[in-house]
């Protein structure tokens, strides 16, 4: 008996590790499973395209084929790899329907009272819509299903929708409270809210993968606000009349501005980093600090939420990496760890290992060397460190480049001189004669175009007017179309102030006769003809006479239709002669 009951307890201690283990491998299961996987779309995926003419929406194929005529009301593709598309007859009607259909036109996922799409408002998809997962209603009520018509949920939502800028999650209601489930199914935050919203975070690694949820509950004095991580998890209660992600701050640790009872502090990860004690709290970005007011006085914290400079000063002015303080008529001036220090400059920028840039009380620019010396003598109302030594600089309003010493490496001949986003190359414009020109990276301006555009793709910069186009590589030498795509069949060819399409080797297949064209794109190109554009294929057939008068050579062609332009995400087309 003994060795049985030995043996039967040991049974049953087991018995109860392995439960133990095994609720806790649940637990890591259940923990990791808000994280969603996205599909990512790009341009050269895409299958189909909404097609706009009359008023009515169709759908065009990759090669610019009619799939459905142009008979819905409206069209929307959530997915333009997939042969679904979610129509309805009466948009804009308040009683309007959705219905999915396929390339064929024929109804799909049916046995719904509706099917939508899901639109997300991202600005870091190219394809705002969730491409995995559809609204179904049934019983006047929602759930979500995947596009083969397999249910994710049952329908118990009152309302779903995406969460702004948080792709993969949505918004659902239930009982007239709010909460957020992932595409999958799973729920993130229970719906017991009055509200939820995304708090907008971003980065380049991880996009809006990290951004957190605002929390909002109605009570008697109020809406009260709180705060879930990313994952969901409640690291602030709903207490605040206030909270506010800071966004700017790109880190994995979260840092919120929160107000109570009038004052304002600021949390990190959920815990009191500055005392909610505040008037005002201000994050300061180039200092990587907070400004904060109390009684009239001002002071600053640094990250760690220590005090750097006392708060009992009348007064604080930023200048990048200096803070001058005042208290009545006395000046200080700190460096951006709260050290005193001596110096007339209002305001200092370190921009290499040999100069900063400085400001003086008198609002004017400088460069200075490792000994704090001047090294200009004329008088700069502005100054920006370029590249390779250069300075970008405005004098007599007026902007050219120089070098530290004040050398002018290009003539002060621009009205403006500006950084192409993503690149190391500069846009200089002249008002004047309505000229831009590129500058590269060791200051030689590259002749540009007058009444010039400019667009910036992953691998080289393209300027274009009504007449013309350049290309330049990234390192600012200029470049041609068949450089850059040596694979088309044809490519534009300018002669004698007209425009053609000539093969690879040079040997011309459409004439000189345009006043302008694009290149190919999709397998067709534009032609104008005075002020109207018509389409040719890559063959050089001409598959529509000039008739669409275009605001301006940013659109691109697609069979008989031109791309309406709305933004960077999926085009859309139209037949319209305007």
């Amino acid at each position: 008996m003994t060795k049985k009951t030995n043996g039967a307890s040991l049974f049953a201690i087991l018995l109860i590790l392995f439960m133990i283990i095994a609720a806790i491998v649940i637990v890591v299961k259940v923990t990791g499973s808000n994280k969603v996987s996205l599909e990512t779309i790009t341009a050269e995926d895409v299958n189909y395209y909404v097609l706009r003419q009359n008023g009515k929406a169709g759908v065009l194929d990759k090669r610019g084929r009619v799939v459905i005529e142009p008979t819905y009301a409206n069209v929307v593709i959530p997915n333009p790899t997939k042969d679904v598309f979610i129509v309805t007859d009466n948009y804009d009607d308040t009683a309007t329907k959705w219905y999915a259909v396929n390339s064929k036109n024929e109804k799909v996922l049916t046995g719904y009272s509706e099917v939508q799409a899901i639109e997300t408002d991202s600005l870091a998809t190219y394809v705002p819509y969730e491409k995995t997962t559809l609204i179904y209603k049934e019983n006047n009520l929602y759930g979500i299903m995947k596009f083969n018509g397999s249910k994710i949920t049952n329908a118990i939502y009152e309302e779903i929708s995406a969460v702004t800028y948080k792709e993969g999650y949505l918004k659902v209601k239930k009982d007239g409270r709010y909460g957020v489930i992932n595409i999958d199914g799973k729920t993130v935050i229970p719906t017991e809210y009055d509200d939820i919203s995304a708090d907008g975070y971003y980065s380049l690694e991880d996009k809006y993968a990290e951004a957190g949820f605002v929390l909002k509950i109605r009570t008697d004095n109020g809406y009260k606000y709180g705060y879930a991580n990313s994952k969901g998890k409640v690291i602030l209660n709903t207490n605040y009349n206030e909270v506010y992600r800071l966004t700017e701050i790109e880190s994995k640790d979260i840092y919120l501005l929160v107000s109570s009872n009038g004052k304002n502090g600021v949390m990190k990860n959920g815990d009191e980093l500055i005392p909610i004690e505040f008037e005002n709290v201000e994050y300061i970005i180039n200092l990587n600090a907070f400004m904060v007011e109390q009684n009239e006085a001002v002071g600053m914290y640094n990250m760690k939420g220590e005090t750097v400079i006392p708060v009992d000063y009348s007064n604080i002015t930023v200048g990048w990496e200096y803070v001058v303080a005042y208290k009545g008529d006395i000046r200080t001036v700190f460096d951006a760890s709260g050290n005193e220090i001596q110096s007339n400059f209002e305001s200092y920028k370190r921009v290499n290992d040999e100069y900063a840039i400085v400001i003086d009380a008198n609002g004017e620019y400088n460069i200075v060397d490792n000994n704090d010396a001047t090294t200009l003598n004329g008088a700069y109302i502005y100054l920006e460190y370029y590249n390779n030594g250069l300075f970008i600089a405005t004098k007599d309003n007026m902007t050219g480049l120089i070098d530290a010493h004040g050398v002018i490496k290009v003539p002060f001949v621009y009205s403006t001189v500006q950084v192409i986003g993503g690149t190391e190359l500069l846009q200089a414009f002249t008002y004047n004669e309505d000229r831009m020109d590129i500058i590269n990276p060791n200051g030689n301006v590259m002749e540009g175009l007058t009444g010039a555009r400019l667009e910036k793709k992953d691998t080289y910069v393209k300027i274009y007017s009504n007449t013309d186009v350049k290309y330049y590589n990234l390192d600012g030498t200029e470049t041609t179309y068949k450089e850059l795509f040596p694979k088309e069949k044809l490519f534009a060819s300018k002669q004698n102030d007209k425009w053609g399409f000539a093969d690879a080797d040079g040997n011309v297949v459409v004439n000189y006769q345009y006043d302008m064209v694009t290149e190919f794109e999709n397998g067709f190109a534009g032609i104008k003809s005075g002020d109207v554009w018509g389409i040719i294929d890559e063959s050089g057939n001409v598959i529509k006479q000039p008739c669409y008068t275009l605001s301006n050579e940013e659109h691109s062609f697609l069979g008989e239709y031109y791309e309406l332009l709305d933004g960077t995400t999926v085009p859309e087309y139209c037949g319209d002669i305007i």
